[in-house]
């Protein structure tokens, strides 16, 4: 009985170092397009947060300018509106990204979400409460009495300013989107199946034993080896005993 040499496992070669560089590269820049993205869609949803959120209305007296409710719920309104609006957004880019740039996954897509959140956060809060808001300004001083006029919304329980006059603050909740973001993310990489995240890559069933095919006897120098799945791992059936072949003649 003879048996197939087996053939050694190539070594496997690691990427050269500009390939892995070029790729790092190509994944800051998909990074930075999210972050830009993200912060580009603050535009748009500044404007929807100023289109649902009520206004409180003022009423110029001969006193000055007072509101026409004794508790207006624009105040509240307008930071409620703000945190279900960018909370809902983190949560959908966090998906999206993970979804659309599977093999983009990691730290540097992560960096960038987040990023991106703070930044069109920040500029949903800021571009819902200018709109209208110098105008309002002038109407607190110069509109004549029994006038009429709305306040825009502002995000009371967050701020976005400058620190030492030059370093960006965001404080509050204006870091809605971006907490949002980085949850749903962080979650997802969380309960992924594969330690770098990226998606599995299908291949043979190494479940199952293998055999070598395409050869009866010891193979020789450069001879290529095949291996593929046995089809049964049941045992053969043993011999029938002596005697049990009812065409031999019976013993004395």
């Amino acid at each position: 009985m003879t048996t197939a040499a087996i053939a050694p496992d190539p070594i496997p070669h690691s990427a050269p170092a500009p390939d892995h560089d070029r790729g790092l590269r190509r994944e800051s820049l998909i990074a930075f397009a999210v972050a830009v993205g993200l912060a580009a869609l603050g535009l748009p949803l500044g404007l929807l947060w100023r289109a649902v959120t009520p206004k409180v209305e003022f009423v110029m007296t001969e006193a000055g300018a007072t509101t026409t409710q004794a508790e207006p719920e624009g105040f509240v309104a307008g930071d409620g509106w703000y945190v279900l609006i960018t909370f809902a957004v983190g949560l959908l880019a966090a998906i999206v990204v993970w979804a659309l740039l599977r093999r983009r996954r990691g730290p540097l897509m992560l960096l960038g979400l987040v990023a991106g959140c703070i930044a069109g956060g920040a500029l949903t809060a800021w571009l819902g409460h200018q709109i209208g808001y110098a105008h309002y300004r002038q109407l607190l001083v110069h509109a004549p009495v029994g006038a009429h006029f709305l306040r825009p919304p502002a995000v009371r329980s967050g701020s976005v300013g400058l620190w030492f006059g030059f370093l960006p603050r965001v404080q509050g909740a204006v870091l809605v989107q971006a907490v949002a973001a980085a949850m749903a993310y962080l979650m997802l990489a969380a309960f992924h199946v594969e330690p770098d995240l990226r998606q599995p890559v299908d291949g043979p069933d190494l479940r199952q034993p293998l055999e070598p095919t395409g050869t009866t006897g010891p193979a020789g120098p450069g001879e290529a080896v095949s291996w593929e799945p046995t089809g049964s791992t049941v045992p053969p059936e043993s011999p029938a005993p002596p005697g049990s072949d009812p065409a031999a003649p019976p013993r004395d």
